[in-house]
């Protein structure tokens, strides 16, 4: 079976993972150059370098309005960390090692 997922974001992540553990041949499409969807910060404004609109509704600083212990995968935990609500940069290391 073939599976193919538009967005690299938490859902799309997680439909990947989900359809490997199942045995299907997974391909992926991102527009963007990093994984983590909404959890990639960016500052800059206009348009990226592929002439997409940026958008984003991260800020600087921003940490997690629920504690990490709902937010991470059953079959793999954000690792400990003293905080429940983590940083969004933290979440965003945890997306890319999952």
């Amino acid at each position: 079976m073939r599976l193919c997922v538009i967005g690299a974001g938490t859902a799309g992540l997680t439909a990947i993972r989900q359809g490997i553990k199942f045995g299907c041949s997974v391909t992926a499409f991102e527009q963007s150059d990093k994984i983590g969807g909404t959890w990639v910060y960016d500052e800059n404004i206009g348009k990226n370098k592929y002439g997409i609109d940026v958008h984003s509704s991260m800020y600087a600083g921003l940490h997690t309005n629920l504690p990490k212990e709902v937010m991470g995968a059953p079959d793999f935990p954000i690792p400990p960390q003293e905080k429940s609500y983590i940083s969004a940069e933290d979440f965003l290391k945890y997306l890319n090692l999952y």
